[in-house]
């Protein structure tokens, strides 16, 4: 495009902002295939707030141009306004002659020609034109270099641009790197302006953000797209349970469509925050760009919004017939889509097409054959896709007869406007089935304007359609078409295979001839139904099972060779194919011959009828083989007593070979006789034998007897019977028959044997708890003395206080009654007694002290707890499985003056132990020291005099105490021995007092030592001999002045008291 423009330069020398950058260089506008009229730069501010424009310019010039005001490119374009903080700013560029769809509206027109393969582009913070071949710098605010461009920001520049792709930023603007050929991607342009979506670059930890993106950028209506949002989730605090929603009502989606990150709906890696959703673009969508918002909802409450913009393209719909081909004509609704016929290309090449001239009528149909619905098996050879944007596809048979079906673009479904020049889109009943052959066909193949070759099975359901004939690949004699295609399967090449169950077979006998159907698990287990052929003839129509199998089953081939083929019609994944012949042999049928045994009958005046029968429904004849008998037709009949064996036989015919003979025996019978036998009585176990009588039949034999059960038989023919138990008994009374006679039906006579009682006799227990079980004793015996006790239960056994009732019962046999009774079991509790009881001695002030013994009755120890008493306190100890228990008492409190103490133990006894008691002592004794406590006083005798001083306990001797005796005090304390370590004078220098509470010092040292010094040595006795001893000291010093500084030299004498 070219323009030119004059323009008013302004100068701005303010640095230029950072924050607006070059978001996207469209140069295609109104090219060749373009959607867009014009060409286009997009600018966008990735900061966070509002920059303004005014006195900024865009400029442009060749990849190689010198001159940024030139006559092919055109001036610069002014800028004006403000630019919001996420916000986009479209600036129009010259328009073409071609394209669909203009711009959305732009902030700013401008007349700037950019070229739609290499060129230079400048944000600048002023009007005035550049110069030079690469003017980086000064007030230029964002550069861009595409293609050849012999200049670009770090010195690579963006890809090369088409008519229809343009030069994106990534990350909807906000990368920038200073790169060019980094920062830029080429996609199909989406121009965007300050009305567009704000998009956010993110960057906030305290709110999640988030990166639209739509790939492809551009596409046709009815086109998909993959719509994705790559989070990046708050941090401070962190995001969880992210959610994104999609308002796709731009495109003809859903108003809140949710976004997935679990690896479906065209997301590629689960759980790696990017959400996306696989969108289809309506094919009513006007052209043009179109916004998408996605919202992104934390459960922190905190929600963002990222934009996505697409632009739809505008498809190339063709036009001749083109109504009749995408089902918006008149006749379109009166097409059976309910009810498609199934043929062949070879068949619908043999219809008459219409008279060419004048050739199919544009706006109707050629009934019936365009009103109808057919499906094609065949082979899809070659494949392209056509100007028009159709997918044309070559069909072919086997025998090379081929016919072309197309599938229209969904988004050309278009009648002319009735409200001016052009075409609109409009609903078709064909619209679905297109859009579904189109998305089966793109998810096998990938159309080019070019055939490519395919070669794979088809089954083709689509709409017959007459085109002009003009050469195309793979039309048919006729120019018959499937256009539009509603359906299309690619199905697996299949193989059908017979089996006969039996082969040969004989007449009449049913052959179940099974004919598989295999794709070699190339898609599903194929389905439909399979047609026999014999001969050429249809004999039967079979649907497949589940494992792919048809069977058809006949018992009427006739006899001789048959020619079996079977036909598979195909499905939606698996083609037609036809079998092999199987040659199946039918021979004669064998037949056999039944024959029913024959009924007896009386010898005298007797008869029986013969009714055999032969398997193949012929008449079967007879004839007697052997024995007193004679036939006649069916009946035979005999003339003495005995047996014959009869004959019977079927001679075949053009169906069935001869039976075999089959023969039977007929029997004439003896009279019959009968006995008299009268009921028996019942009787009981242990009655004595008794004898049992009939009255045989005319025979004359002796009536014989047998008995069972409970009793048995024995004497003259059994008659005397024997009880043996008690239940039933059963005695048959028999007679023997004769050449003239049957033996006599047995009758039987039975009676009961009555159960007897037995003699039980069962005893009580009474006694002491002793830990064992205790039960009742008895015994059990029968009416002929025999020991029973073993079915003699003598009930329950009890351990414990205070026993129970034991209920006995005998349980009888099968000759004796059952017996039950209860009696007692008395027990009662015994008396533990203790031992091992323990009586500590202890010392004075030991804490604690563990008081124990065992509680037994013999070897039982009886259950709970014995109360251990001391000083007045009571504590429970648990008694131990071995009897033993043991509970400790806090001692620290007790003084040798109580002791000993007295100990009791109390057992309050249990369900099986009666209370029991126990003591024993506890003696405290004193073995600890009392204690001296000093004042710190040292007393110093000045001056040396020789003057004698007392000395009292009181002066040294702050105390004396014993935790063990309360008597000990300070008056308790004496002086044990005094010494000095200097020799004694003339006069004494030590003078213990009588009552040892005091000493007499002399004040008195040897003139040329270094002082003297006394020891005093002080002690206690408690009431238990306990002693203890301190020293303090009195010291003379050798000069007045010199304070406490004597040296003790060691004892020199001591003088000791008399005092314990």
């Amino acid at each position: 495009m070219d323009g030119d423009k004059s323009v008013t330069a302004t100068f701005n020398f303010v640095p230029p902002p950072t924050t607006v950058k070059i978001s996207q260089v469209y140069g295609g506008g109104g090219n060749s295939g373009s959607t867009y009229t014009n060409d286009f730069i997009e600018l966008y501010n990735s900061g966070s707030t509002p920059v303004t424009i005014n006195g900024w310019s865009v400029q442009d010039t060749s990849a190689a141009g010198t001159d940024w005001n030139n006559a092919t490119n055109g001036p610069p374009t002014p800028l004006s306004g403000t630019i919001q903080p996420g916000h986009y700013y479209l600036i129009q560029g010259a328009v073409g002659l071609n394209g669909t769809t203009p711009l959305p509206t732009p902030d700013v027109v401008g007349s700037l020609s950019l070229s739609g393969t290499n060129s230079k582009v400048a944000l600048v913070a002023s009007t005035t034109p550049l110069s030079g071949p690469c003017p980086l710098g000064g007030l230029v605010v964002d550069f861009v270099g595409y293609g050849s461009a012999n200049c670009a920001e770090g010195g690579a520049a963006a890809p090369v641009l088409t008519n229809t792709t343009a030069a994106v930023r990534r990350g909807n603007g906000c990368t920038d790197t200073d790169n060019n050929h980094a920062d830029f991607v080429t996609s199909g342009p989406i121009p965007r302006n300050s009305s567009s979506p704000v998009n956010q670059c993110g960057g906030d930890p305290t709110q999640p953000s988030g990166l639209g993106i739509a790939s492809p950028a551009a596409l046709d209506p009815s086109g998909n797209t993959l719509l994705t949002v790559n989070v990046t989730p708050a941090s401070a605090p962190p995001s969880t349970d992210i959610t994104v929603n999609g308002d796709l009502t731009s495109i003809g989606g859903a108003a809140s469509q949710q976004f997935y990150d679990d690896g479906t709906n065209g997301d590629a890696t689960a759980g790696d925050k990017v959400f996306s959703f696989r969108a289809t673009v309506a094919p009513s969508i006007t052209t043009g760009a179109k916004s998408i918002v996605a919202t992104i909802t934390d459960a922190q409450a905190r929600i963002a919004t990222a934009p996505i913009t697409l632009t739809v393209q505008s498809p190339s719909c063709g036009v001749e017939r083109w109504t009749v081909k995408v089902g918006t004509d008149p006749d379109a609704a009166q097409v059976n889509l309910d009810n498609p016929v199934h043929t062949t290309i070879q068949e619908l090449g043999a219809i008459t097409p219409p008279a060419d001239p004048p050739g199919p009528p544009d706006n109707s149909r050629i009934q019936p054959t365009e009103g109808t619905v057919y499906v094609v098996d065949a082979t899809m050879t070659f494949y392209k896709k056509e100007t028009d944007v159709d997918y044309h596809i070559v069909l072919q048979d086997s025998t090379g007869h081929t016919m072309i079906a197309e599938i229209p673009f969904p988004a050309c479904t278009l009648v002319p406007n009735p409200s001016g020049p052009g075409r609109i889109f409009a609903t078709s009943p064909f619209e679905q089935g297109i859009t579904n052959s189109r998305a089966k066909f793109d998810g096998r193949f990938t159309a080019t304007t070019f055939f490519q070759t395919a070669n794979v099975p088809v089954r083709v359901k689509g709409v017959a359609f007459f085109d002009f004939q003009h050469g195309q690949t793979g039309v048919a004699p006729n120019g018959i078409e499937l256009h539009p295609v509603l359906d299309i399967n690619f199905t697996a090449n299949t193989s059908t295979t017979l089996m006969s169950s039996a082969n040969p077979s004989q007449y009449g006998q049913q052959v179940a001839i099974t004919a598989t159907v295999s794709n070699g698990g190339a898609a599903a287990t194929p389905t439909g139904s399979v047609t026999f052929f014999d001969g050429g003839s249809p004999i039967d129509t079979v649907a497949l099972d589940q494992n792919g199998q048809a069977t058809f089953t006949t018992s009427t081939l006739s006899v001789g060779p048959h020619s079996i083929t079977a036909s598979y019609e195909g499905d939606d994944a698996s083609a037609p194919s036809t079998s092999s012949a199987l040659s199946q042999v039918v021979n004669k049928a064998d037949q056999t011959i039944t024959f029913p045994a024959i009924a007896p009958f009386t010898w005298v005046g007797g008869s029986a009828t013969l009714n055999a029968t032969a398997s193949s429904g012929l008449t079967v004849t007879y004839s007697v083989l052997s024995g007193p008998c004679s036939v006649t037709g069916d009946t035979l009949t005999a003339t003495a007593a005995g047996s014959c064996v009869v004959a019977a036989d079927q001679a075949g015919d053009s169906n069935y070979n001869a039976a075999p003979q089959t023969t039977a025996t007929a029997t004439a019978n003896k009279a019959d006789q009968a006995i008299t036998f009268g009921a028996l009585s019942d009787k009981t176990y242990g009655d004595a034998p008794f004898t049992v009588s009939a009255t045989g039949g005319a025979s004359g034999n002796p009536v014989t007897f047998v008995a069972a059960g409970s009793c048995t038989s024995g004497g003259t023919n059994g008659s005397t019977i024997t009880i043996n138990g008690a239940g039933p008994c059963t005695v048959t009374a028999s007679q023997a028959g004769d050449s003239n006679y049957n033996a006599a039906p047995d009758v039987p006579q039975s009676f009961n044997v009555n159960k007897a009682t037995a003699i039980v006799s069962v005893s009580g227990y009474t006694g002491v708890y002793d830990g064992s079980a205790h039960g009742a004793t008895g015994s059990a015996t029968g009416v002929g003395g025999e020991d029973l006790s073993g079915l003699l239960n003598l009930g329950a056994n009890f351990t414990n206080v205070p026993g129970g009732a034991a209920n006995w019962s005998f349980a009888g046999n099968t000759n004796y009654n059952p017996a039950s009774g209860t009696v007692s079991i008395i027990i009662t509790r015994a008396t533990p007694a203790f031992s091992n009881l323990s009586s500590p001695v202890i010392g004075c002030g030991t804490a604690t002290v563990s008081l124990s013994g065992r509680i037994t009755s013999g070897p039982l120890v009886p259950t709970g707890v014995v109360a251990v008493t001391l000083n007045g306190v009571t504590q429970n100890a648990a008694i131990q499985p071995d009897g033993s228990f043991s509970s400790a008492f806090a001692t620290g409190s007790l003084t040798p003056a109580g002791s000993p103490f007295a100990v009791t133990f109390s057992y309050g006894g249990d369900g099986n132990f009666n209370p029991a008691g126990g003591a024993s002592t506890l003696a405290v004794f004193d073995s600890v020291p009392p204690t001296i406590t000093l004042n710190g006083n040292v007393i110093s005798l000045w001056p040396a005099n020789k003057q004698v001083y007392t000395i009292n306990v009181t002066d040294l001797v702050a105390g004396a105490s014993d935790g063990c005796d309360a008597g000990v005090n300070l008056s308790s304390v004496v002086i044990s021995q005094v010494s000095s370590d200097e020799g004694a004078a003339s006069g004494g220098d030590i003078v213990i007092a009588a009552d040892c509470r005091s000493v007499q010092l002399r004040a008195e040292r040897d003139g040329n030592g270094d002082g003297r010094v006394y020891t005093i040595t002080f002690r206690v006795r408690d009431a238990f001999g306990n002693t203890t001893t301190a020293a303090a000291r009195v010291i003379v010093p050798h000069d007045q002045g010199q304070g406490n500084n004597a040296v003790d030299s060691g004892p020199a004498y001591t003088v000791s008291s008399g005092c314990p």
